[in-house]
């Protein structure tokens, strides 16, 4: 009894703190029982406690060594880096591995300052469930060259490993032309274009000549970089007329040669000429895959010089991005939407400009949004009483609404019966009885797709008898393995979901039971769970004995009902009235 005793609590000889250790030190004074509770038993609490008693008629001290039901390991580096030699301007990868229990918490540095995800032209990626990480740097230079570190911290301790990267000059080259001098003419704008791409080491200089004067940026003389090319240049001359017409020059240097290519540039005004600007050979076509979600713009269109092609939507150019692409195959220009949605409506354009004019078609995209199902009320599951069940359709345009049983169309009869109001369609079944079990399908088709979905009416005699809930880690194997042990053993899955799960509501159901409470707390995973429902006779004692037994996929299971009695509490607990009745599932994603 340390009822009228002086108590406190050491761990390793040094005297707990609970805010600092995160744990709770309780007392009942009425028959002086004393507890220290681990809120989130982690490996900073495995050591050595001891609790000293003392009062006037004496000291008492009990000791207990506390360890942890599995294994903790330091942090390693399974995978070390190593140096890297890598030519400038070539993409540059350094990979590694961390192992330990708990995962490390694993960060990159640079010549000591810690890379971030704003550190830019530097990826990062970490995978916390295997310890694998790398760095990636598209387009190496100086700039990135240096003294990579990877540490891996948990508490039991660091380790790094490190590795530098040199950036390696590319081998002296003489100036070539990579995209030969090409230009395109805007008569709408009287704007002439030249593009041309030189490489070499070291990067050549470009000089541009007009007539063998050399020409320098000015008002109408505009030089910048091409967006769509790295390297490229693009030469914009404005206001182009007749007087401006002759040839133009560009030239490459550098310390180990020059190159030069040279365009004459005529403004060409006979009808015959004309007959050279870009023509549609093939007019635009649209098609669409249904399996990629994808929609094709094609068309072909030839000219002399070979027209440059711009792909307009409203108007306004399209730059390429994860929902536009743009490519030449096989001669024809083709525009690829994918991830097609009703945000993606408007006026598609394809236009082809050379130096004798423009040509441009353009069609407009209406696409429909697909139709959205959704359950709206609660079913009631009782013999010889009327059965409703309702579902909301919204989106969608021109739709069509098919009932169906076991994938066979439902003929309204006296029996069963289907409404719709507003919005919201129903399925009514006038005396409810064993007869009517099945899978009842509601199909929605529209304009923008076909939506379907499907619920089983179940009157096995497992439904009002024994039921057993499971919280199994979200493992697609176990799962499968579980349910289908359950089933050769004729005990039926009569609701399964994937959740997260929430402490309050099962604080709330159980109030008055706080031992349940911090069983069914203490043994829950982080992150999303798969709940289940099995149920016949012995179902809870048959679950009891498997996760007792050797069978792996039950080493997933982290909790299951407890008694028979406490069946009922539990399914409410994680479960709506209606999902019992059981939802076909196709398939489970993760």
């Amino acid at each position: 009894m340390l009822r009228d005793s002086k108590v406190r609590w050491l761990k390793d000889g040094v005297e707990v703190d609970p805010a600092k250790l995160g744990v709770e030190v309780t007392c009942d004074p009425l028959i002086g029982k004393h507890d220290l509770v681990f809120k989130n038993f982690g490996v900073e609490h495995v050591g050595e406690y001891t609790i000293e008693a003392e009062s006037d008629a004496g000291k008492e001290v009990s000791t207990l060594r506390v360890a942890p039901d599995k294994a903790f390991l330091k942090p390693r580096v399974e995978q070390p880096l190593s140096n890297a030699k890598i030519q400038q301007g070539e993409p540059a990868k350094l990979v590694t591995k961390a192992v330990g229990e708990p995962m490390p918490k694993i960060t990159w540095y640079k010549d000591g300052k810690e890379i971030t995800p704003d550190t830019p032209g530097v990826d990062v990626f970490i995978d916390e469930e295997t310890g694998e990480t790398e760095i990636y740097i598209s387009k190496l230079s100086e700039e990135f060259a240096g003294k990579y570190t990877c540490k891996m911290t948990s508490p039991l301790g660091t380790v790094e490993t490190t590795a530098n990267i040199v950036a390696v000059e590319p081998p002296p080259a003489k100036p070539t032309f990579e995209i030969p001098l090409v230009a395109t003419f805007d008569p709408t704008k009287n704007l002439l274009i030249l593009r041309t791409k030189a490489v070499g080491y070291p990067p050549p200089d470009l000089e541009w000549t007009y007539n063998n004067n050399v020409l320098k940026p000015s008002d109408e003389n505009n030089f910048k970089d091409d967006p769509s090319n790295a390297g490229a240049i693009i030469f914009q001359i404005s206001n182009f007329t007749e007087a401006k017409e002759g040839d133009y020059t560009v030239t490459a240097k550098n310390k180990h040669g020059t190159t030069s290519k040279t365009l004459t540039i005529k403004i060409k005004q006979t009808k015959t000429e004309n007959t050279n600007r870009p023509q549609f050979e093939k007019p635009v076509q649209v098609d669409f895959d249904p399996e990629k979600g994808c929609i094709f713009l094609t068309c072909k269109l030839v000219g002399d010089p070979k027209p440059d092609i711009k792909w307009l939507r409203d108007n306004k150019e399209i730059v390429p991005n994860e929902d536009f692409e743009i490519k030449t195959e096989d001669g024809l220009e083709k525009l690829i939407i994918s991830n097609v949605s009703s945000a993606h409506h408007g006026d598609y354009s394809c236009m082809g400009t050379n130096v004798h004019g423009m040509s441009k078609q353009t069609c407009t995209l209406m696409l429909r949004e697909k139709p959205k199902v959704e359950m709206v009320s609660r079913p009631q599951l009782e013999f010889g009483k009327p059965f409703e069940l309702s579902f909301l359709v919204t989106g969608g345009e021109n739709f069509t609404v098919k009932w169906s049983k076991n994938d066979i169309e439902i003929e309204p009869s006296d029996e069963i019966s289907t409404t719709q109001k507003d919005n919201v369609h129903t399925l009514m079944i006038k005396s409810l009885s064993d007869a009517h079990a099945g899978d009842y399908s509601i199909e929605v088709c529209g304009d923008g797709g076909t939506v379907k979905s499907t619920i089983s009416l179940n009157f096995s005699e497992g439904a009002a008898g024994e039921r057993g809930v499971v919280v199994i880690e979200l493992d697609k194997v176990a799962i499968n393995e579980i349910t289908k042990l359950m089933e050769d053993n004729k005990f039926k899955c009569s609701a399964g979901k994937i959740t997260k799960v929430r402490l309050d509501s099962i604080k709330s159901q159980f109030a008055n039971n706080m031992e349940a409470y911090n069983k069914i707390v203490a043994s829950l995973p982080d992150g999303p769970i798969f709940l289940g429902i099995f149920e016949g006779k012995g179902v809870v004692e048959f679950i009891k004995k498997q996760m007792s037994g050797d069978v792996a996929a039950f080493k997933k299971v982290h909790y299951s009902t407890s008694s028979v009695e406490n069946s009922k509490k539990e399914v409410n607990l994680w479960f709506k009235p209606f999902e019992l009745i059981g939802w076909k599932l196709s398939e489970l994603n993760f």
